[in-house]
């Protein structure tokens, strides 16, 4: 009987956690209190460009750019924040990663019911889990730049039965795209025949493009610059109910 393994982006496909990085890139940036009310302008501006983020010291990025060009149009904003990224870390990156990862610790262990109250589960996970529950425990498999710990957390608060070991996070993905992870995945575990990859972001589905048994699937919902021809949730539910 073949075996498939399923890939689950975190942030945006299963979890909505744009409330909790514009606080800590708020916090990490500008020194704001995390519990300073929302500009709701500042706020929207920067779920929009949201999509660009793929790890977390990017948000330093982001808040630059939006703190001195956002008055630009969206191409602008975009081709900057693409460019900046290309030239790699700074030492300002890093500064900012260390203050936005360092809150998000202290949130969980010291103010868990405020941290835990910023995200929620998509309707995509809520439509998901009993699925999860009824599957193999080795069918699944989360695959985020977000610290494990957090995403753990929240499936224990959540109900989300989940085995912890295929939980692959910033750590695991260090220099690595997710395509280059999931090929390295596969060729080291010859009894799964096919994989599939459920993603909000198009880089993430592009660098799965040579691997040969997987299907990529860039969802409908999530952080994306537009949603159009991205598959729907029934489709993406259709494809795992098909393959667990």
């Amino acid at each position: 009987m073949s075996k498939t393994l399923i890939f689950l982006d975190f942030d945006g496909v299963l979890c909505d956690s744009v409330k909790e990085a514009y606080l800590l890139t708020r916090f990490a940036y500008k020194n704001t209190d995390v519990k300073q009310p929302i500009d709701e302008e500042n706020y929207q501006m920067f779920h929009n460009y949201r999509f660009l983020v793929a790890n977390s010291w990017q948000y330093y990025i982001l808040a630059d750019i939006l703190e001195n060009f956002s008055y630009k149009n969206a191409d602008f904003i975009e081709a900057r924040y693409k460019y900046i990224v290309s030239q790699g870390k700074t030492d300002k990156c890093d500064e900012f990663n260390k203050k936005f990862l360092g809150k998000r610790k202290e949130l969980m262990e010291q103010d868990f019911e405020f941290w835990n109250g910023l995200e929620t589960p998509t309707n995509f996970l809520q439509k998901l889990k009993n699925i999860i529950a009824q599957a193999d425990d080795s069918s699944f498999a989360i695959l985020s730049t977000k610290n494990k710990d957090a995403i753990i957390k929240k499936f224990n608060f959540w109900g989300v039965e989940f085995d912890s070991d295929l939980i692959f996070d910033k750590k695991d993905l260090e220099n690595l795209s997710k395509g280059e992870f999931i090929k390295r995945y596969l060729d080291s575990h010859s009894d799964i025949d096919e994989a599939i990859l459920i993603d909000d972001n198009e880089d993430n589905i592009n660098s799965c493009a040579n691997i040969e048994n997987l299907k990529a699937c860039l969802t409908s919902w999530g952080y994306l610059k537009s949603p159009e021809g991205k598959m729907s949730e029934d489709d993406v539910l259709k494809i795992i109910k098909e393959s667990v």
